[in-house]
């Protein structure tokens, strides 16, 4: 195969999806749903520079993309799904701000671009998250379901609380089961995905039997996208992750990779993946693959390439 650039792998990778999903996620109108929502509110222009700043360099919009293939696997129209995706990835955002932090993760870099703290400072990146965690969760009103809203806040709130035991665990030293990491991965990361999975059934008012299901499988691409995550950071390079590679287990934080080896972490993340996706297949009346499931299916390489 002939090497190429992470973007060209993208390039391709989102080409693919284009032409095995009829209507695929369109990136343009997805960015002028999420401008319009940053632009809502009435700001000074140094703030309005601040609160635009994380999101100029884009990022893989992963989070969105699930939010849209789920929502057309549910009949919500395209305009509420892009609303959805737009309030996932606002939280998404906020939340890395802070990761960024030196109290945190001490990064410098995010999406290939300094760090909102290195760019301006800590107290403007710190009150920057803080308009952003309420911004998103503002944007889900106008659908007027209290579930939605309430699922919403309650991600946010375990957002936290995983970051929280992250800190307070490689702080501590304390070495973790597979059980207790698995845990605070479904806070931390498997939260919010959730949420991106199943907010357009909630929308739908789906059956809660079903919706337990969904968010089981939902559970599950979580997971793995954590795993994913770790092993890139290890084995990854700053010109693909777009920030410092191999801090995590030099910094002592607790990953899978504690526990596992790099053959081992793959294939626990290979088989929930695939277990998800034959899970998701069950929402289809035919046999053909749901728009989520093909998502999915095209989209794991580009999350899990080095």
């Amino acid at each position: 195969m002939i090497p190429c650039s992470f973007q060209e792998f993208e390039t391709r990778v989102n080409r693919v999806i284009e032409e095995v999903i009829p209507t695929a996620f369109e990136i343009d109108r997805f960015e002028e749903t999420l401008l319009g929502i940053l632009h809502s509110a009435k700001r000074e222009p140094f703030w309005e520079e601040i609160i635009r700043y994380p999101f100029v360099s884009g990022g893989k919009r992963f989070r969105p993309k699930l939010c849209y293939y789920s929502a057309m696997m549910f009949g919500v129209s395209e305009p509420e799904a892009y609303c959805l995706g737009a309030a996932t990835e606002i939280l998404h955002t906020a939340s890395l701000i802070h990761d960024d932090l030196p109290e945190i993760d001490n990064d410098d870099y995010r999406r290939g671009r300094l760090a909102t703290h290195k760019r301006y400072n800590q107290g403007l990146a710190v009150v920057c998250a803080d308009e952003l965690f309420f911004l998103a969760a503002k944007t889900l009103l106008p659908f007027k379901n209290d579930h939605l809203v309430e699922e919403f806040l309650s991600t946010a709130m375990d957002l936290a609380k995983g970051e929280a035991y992250d800190i307070y665990y490689e702080k501590t030293g304390l070495s973790l089961s597979e059980e207790d990491l698995t845990v605070m991965y479904r806070f931390k990361t498997g939260g919010l995905i959730r949420f991106a999975i199943t907010s357009p059934a909630i929308v739908k008012r789906i059956p809660a039997e079903s919706l337990a299901s969904l968010s089981d499988s939902a559970t599950k691409i979580g997971l793995a996208f954590q795993i994913y995550d770790d092993i890139k950071d290890e084995t990854g390079r700053f010109e693909e992750l777009g920030k410092t590679p191999q801090k995590d287990m030099k910094s002592g934080k607790q990953t899978i990779l504690r526990i596992k080896t790099l053959q081992e972490a793959k294939e626990r993340a290979d088989l929930l993946w695939q277990e998800a996706i034959r899970e998701i297949g069950s929402y289809s009346d035919s046999s053909d693959e749901t728009p989520l499931g093909r998502f999915l299916n095209e989209s794991r390489e580009l999350i899990i390439r080095q």
